[in-house]
C-alpha cells in the first residue's frame, strides 16, 4: 500500500513537472520606451506555479523582431580582435569613457552591425570609426569561434559575435561621433597583463585579452583551428 502510494506521487511529481517544462512562461508583453537604439520591455512572466510576476529586460530590438518570438541568433554586435602586423603583434584596445560608469574603461574596438552588413563588415567600418586603423577580416578557423553568444540573457536578449583579423598602422584618423571619447592603446602582452590586473576592462575585452597572452606570434590565429 505505502510502496503503492509512493509511486503514485512520484508519477503525480514527473507529471505535474512535465506540465511546467510546456507551460507558457509569458502571458504578456509591452514596450515601456520609444529610443532610437535600445529599449526597455516588460513581461507578464510566469513562475512555476503559474502565478504573475513582473520582468524587465532591454533590446536593440523592435518589439516584433524581439528573439523571444523569433528564436534568432543574429548578433546586434560585433567585437573586434585586431592584431598590428608586427614580429611581436600588439592587440589593438581602446580606452573608452563610458557614461553609466563615469569613468573609462579598456576594451576591444566594437559596435553594432548596421542594416545590410555582415559582422566582417561592421567590424572593418567600427574599426576605421573608432581607431583610424584599416582593418583586415582573418576568415580561416573553426566557424564555431565566430557564433553570436548572448550578451547578459538575464536583462537583454542582444548577442554578439567576435571578428578577428589584422589592422595596418598607417592613417590614424579617428572618426569618432560627438559623444565618443576614445583612445587607441596598441599593447603588447606586458601590457594587456597589467590593463588586466589593475584596470577596468569591459567582460567580453577581459576574455579576449586573456587569449592574446597565450597568442603564439609565428601563429597568431592558431587558436582557432
Amino acid at each position: 500500500m505505502y510502496v503503492h502510494s509512493q509511486t503514485c506521487s512520484i508519477q503525480k511529481a514527473y507529471a505535474e513537472m512535465r506540465i511546467r517544462l510546456k507551460m507558457k512562461k509569458i502571458s504578456a508583453i509591452r514596450q515601456m520606451t520609444e529610443n532610437p537604439h535600445l529599449n526597455l520591455y516588460h513581461l507578464d512572466a510566469l513562475d512555476r506555479k503559474g502565478e504573475t510576476f513582473d520582468y524587465y529586460f532591454a533590446s536593440r530590438n523592435s518589439k516584433e523582431k524581439l528573439k523571444l518570438f523569433t528564436k534568432g541568433l543574429e548578433p546586434e554586435g560585433i567585437v573586434i580582435y585586431g592584431l598590428t602586423e608586427e614580429a611581436a603583434p600588439r592587440l589593438v584596445l581602446i580606452k573608452e569613457y563610458r557614461y553609466p560608469l563615469d569613468e573609462e574603461i579598456y576594451a576591444l574596438p566594437a559596435g553594432l552591425v548596421d542594416a545590410g552588413e555582415t559582422p566582417g563588415m561592421a567590424a572593418v567600418r567600427e574599426m576605421k570609426e573608432e581607431t583610424g586603423l584599416s582593418f583586415l577580416e582573418y576568415t580561416g578557423g573553426d566557424g564555431c569561434f565566430r557564433r553570436p553568444f548572448f550578451m547578459g540573457p538575464g536583462f537583454t536578449d542582444e548577442s554578439s559575435c567576435a571578428v578577428y583579423g589584422t589592422v595596418r598602422l598607417e592613417g590614424k584618423r579617428q572618426e569618432c561621433e560627438e559623444t565618443e571619447e576614445i583612445q587607441v592603446v596598441l599593447a603588447d602582452k606586458g601590457e594587456v597583463r597589467r590593463i588586466l590586473s589593475e584596470e577596468r576592462v569591459s567582460l567580453r575585452g577581459a576574455y579576449l585579452m586573456m587569449q592574446y597572452l597565450h597568442m603564439d606570434a609565428e601563429k597568431p590565429f592558431a587558436f582557432l583551428e
